[in-house]
């Protein structure tokens, strides 16, 4: 009996002792706690910042996020400590059209390269004889970097229970099918995976699993923020769901409706979870509208504002002291004690190393290495480049900077469309190769197949480890019609051919410009395709040397901003072997110096500048010079300069709204330009352009100059960015012809 009594009061007095311990835990497990859940829905997923703002406005605590695809990257920006406007602000000034492009930015690119960059339609990779097709359209080079710089003050932390506020994210396994719950690990594969849309972005490998967007299966998960701990859900869905019968009229669309109806089983279920369900009005928006960020937050804030009631009583619910948000120390710089490489099989460390610009004990900002990777990924050598910092097992206080590659193949297959009003159609195809047979030796052909034919061989040598300085073999030529006019009327017509070789030495002189000196062999025919009272006929051979400077900082080749590009080149003409013969009244001259063409050695000089500056947000204003003069020269029509056309397609041509391409054929020109380009809405632009221009001049006698060697033009281009390239179409006048002319250019030649 005594023992018994002794046990039980043991007892009694553990229990006492550990009550208010048990209580705590009870009181805890018992108290509400608020999840959200952000489904996806494209760029219909920024409404969610709306309604985050009248959260964060009504100082509702959030205790667990998750999202899905767009809502995972709101939800996990908001979890890491960012404030709605935080979010708005970053959303509002990121330029989401370039951040979904597979393209880098010119200003990355090697200046070698950078005039030629990104003029095709289609880049296909070929490798062991077959072509290779990737799990989606875009990688998302540059949307990796933008999550990198957003989440990289938590980067070392791998729970994301211990964010500021416990968050998950969901993907899809495309081996299983089955929902994939991220809420370990590396944040951002975590988010891109989320949202790696089939079809669009390409798949994400992940923990050994190979993922796309959790959208599929699970695109509102309410039921993952219920296992987490929350009581009471607020629900955030802009996803219309599954489209209506009528509304389903291609294989396509059954294909993409059959894709989510487990999606559509489980939404049922999640909504049914919610306390609170918001569905902003986003009619008129597409998942594609990342052009309408502003106007789609204010859908968003206009729902929340809407139900403030309901979300002012779910707040009272809550103590005060917990409805402060936490904000996360934010670290811009780390300490690297050495930088590692992984994956790189063809191309050399040392290469690498140049590009990064990044060395072992740097101390060194996110920016800096984002910038390092925009710089390796515009070479074209790497479809992906992740990198990882991580500590030393061994000792913590060391952190070592991983970079992971996947190398792209060799071979690449391109494709483009062109057409204007004086070239016509014309189908651009060509084969490029970063590697050929050399790391440093890189190579590629283009065609043009159409109403004018061309081809372009270039092969590019490459010196030194930061290969600065290349040697370049370059074979062109192309076959064309052109009008011969005289006092802006046409006289004939001309069958024009034209081939050459050329060899240069190419110097970068710093990132944005080279020298380049060279020898050139050409061979250049005319054959009248229309008789007139007089023509000329045959051919001739020449050689030339030239010496020429190249600046290029514009932000993007058609409508551009902000930048220069400046050719400056001089050139002298020799070796020439004419067999040219001129008929006149059916009458054949063997000698054309009786008309006074003499072929002789001469020198040309040709330059052209453009400045763009902006305006405002939304415009740019640009000055356009052009010149040329021929020192010595007495070849007719030969060897002049082209004055005229509105898009620069032609060989010696100076670019002149108002008149049209050959209307002006002179040895010595000076054209200034001056105009704006103003994007009215999305990608489209209107440029409107006055310019001048004085011709048929010698430098020794320029006091003669009169108005007969003056012409005026002005033009109104309205112009639209596509895959395709630039569509412009413009409309012209000049005094001096009396003429309205229309210009139609579609796509990029080369």
């Amino acid at each position: 009996m005594k023992v018994r009594y002794l046990v039980f009061k043991l007892c009694l007095f553990v229990g006492i002792a550990f009550l208010p311990n048990l209580q705590d835990t009870h009181a805890q497990s018992d108290r509400d706690a608020i999840g959200l859940t952000l489904s996806g829905g494209g760029a219909k997923g920024f409404a969610h910042i709306g309604v985050l703002h009248i959260i964060d406005s009504l100082g509702i605590k959030v205790d667990y996020i998750t999202g899905t695809s767009m809502g995972s990257i709101i939800g996990g920006l908001y979890a890491v400590g960012y404030t709605a406007s935080e979010i708005e602000e970053f959303a509002l000034s990121v330029d989401w059209a370039s951040t979904f492009s597979s393209r880098s930015e010119l200003e990355d690119v090697h200046i070698r390269n950078r005039l030629n960059y990104n003029k095709h339609l289609v880049e296909i990779p070929f490798q062991d004889k077959k072509i290779v097709l990737s799990t989606g359209a875009i990688e998302g080079q540059k949307l990796w970097l933008l999550l990198e710089e957003l989440f990289f003050h938590i980067r070392e932390e791998e729970d994301f229970h211990n964010f500021d506020i416990p968050f998950a994210c969901m993907a899809t396994d495309l081996a299983t099918g089955n929902s994939v719950i991220m809420n370990s690990g590396d944040i951002v594969s975590a988010l891109r995976a989320s949202m790696a849309i089939p079809a669009v972005f390409t798949s994400v490998y992940r923990e050994n699993l190979r993922l796309i967007d959790g959208g599929v299966v699970n695109n509102f998960p309410v039921d993952v923020v219920k296992e987490m701990g929350a009581t009471h859900v607020i629900g955030v869905n802009v996803s219309s769901g599954l489209k209506n019968a009528e509304e389903i009229r291609t294989p396509v669309d059954i294909l993409m409706q059959m894709g989510f109806f487990k999606d559509a089983y489980m939404f049922r279920k999640n909504k049914e979870q919610t306390d609170l369900f918001i569905a902003p009005n986003l009619d008129g928006y597409e998942t594609s509208s990342f052009s309408s960020v502003e106007e789609i937050i204010e859908r968003g804030k206009w729902i929340g504002r809407v139900l403030i009631p309901e979300l002012l009583e779910m707040a009272e619910k809550f103590p005060v002291e917990n409805k402060q948000k936490n904000k996360t120390s934010r670290k811009d710089k780390i300490v690297v004690s050495k930088i590692e490489f992984e994956g790189l099989n063809q191309i050399p460390k040392s290469v690498v190393r140049n590009y990064t610009e990044i060395h072992d004990k740097d101390t060194i900002s996110v920016k800096e290495i984002n910038r390092a990777i925009s710089r390796l990924y515009a070479t074209s050598y790497f479809s992906r480049i992740n990198y990882t910092y991580t500590a030393y097992e061994n000792d913590p206080e060391k952190k070592k900077l991983t970079f992971t590659f996947i190398e792209n193949p060799q071979i690449f297959l391109r494709m483009g469309l062109n057409y204007n009003s004086f070239m016509g159609v014309g189908l651009i195809g060509g084969i490029s190769t970063n590697r050929l047979l050399l790391n440093n030796l890189s190579g590629d052909f283009m065609f043009r197949l159409g109403d004018q034919s061309a081809y372009r061989l270039s092969i590019n040598y490459l010196l030194g480890e930061n290969f600065d300085n290349w040697v370049n073999f370059k074979a062109e030529g192309f076959r064309m019609e052109f009008p011969f006019n005289e006092d802006f009327s046409t006289l004939s017509f001309y069958r024009q051919g034209f081939n050459s070789v050329e060899l240069s030495f190419n110097k970068s002189v710093g990132k944005n410009s080279f020298l380049s000196a060279g020898i050139t062999r050409y061979r250049q025919s005319l054959r009248p395709s229309i008789q007139s009272d007089f023509v000329l006929s045959g051919r001739n051979r020449a050689s030339y040397i030239s010496t020429s400077y190249q600046l290029y900082t514009l932000d993007r080749h058609a409508f551009a901003r902000r930048g220069h590009n400046l050719n400056l080149r001089t050139s002298y003409f020799f070796n020439q072997d004419p067999k040219i013969e001129a008929v006149a009244n059916d009458s054949t001259f063997s000698d054309v110096k009786d008309l006074g063409i003499v072929i002789r050695n001469f020198i040309q000089l040709h330059g052209s500048y453009e400045f763009y500056k902006p305006t405002g947000q939304n415009s740019s204003y640009f000055f356009l010079i052009q010149g040329g003069y021929n020192i010595n020269y007495t070849q007719g029509f030969l060897n002049m300069f082209n004055l005229g056309g509105t898009h620069k397609i032609l060989r010696d041509q100076i670019t002149f709204s108002g008149i049209s391409e050959y209307e002006i054929l002179t040895p010595s020109i000076l054209a200034l330009g001056v105009g704006a380009n103003i994007n009215v809405w999305s990608q489209i632009y209107i440029t409107p352009q006055l310019n001048a221009a004085f011709y048929d001049f010698d430098v020794r006698n320029i006091s003669e100059i009169n108005s007969n060697n003056l012409v005026f033009g002005v033009g109104l281009t309205a112009g639209l960015i596509t895959p395709l390239g630039p569509i412009k179409v413009s409309t012209s006048f000049s005094p001096q012809t009396n003429s309205l002319l229309g210009y139609i250019n579609m796509g990029w030649n080369f």
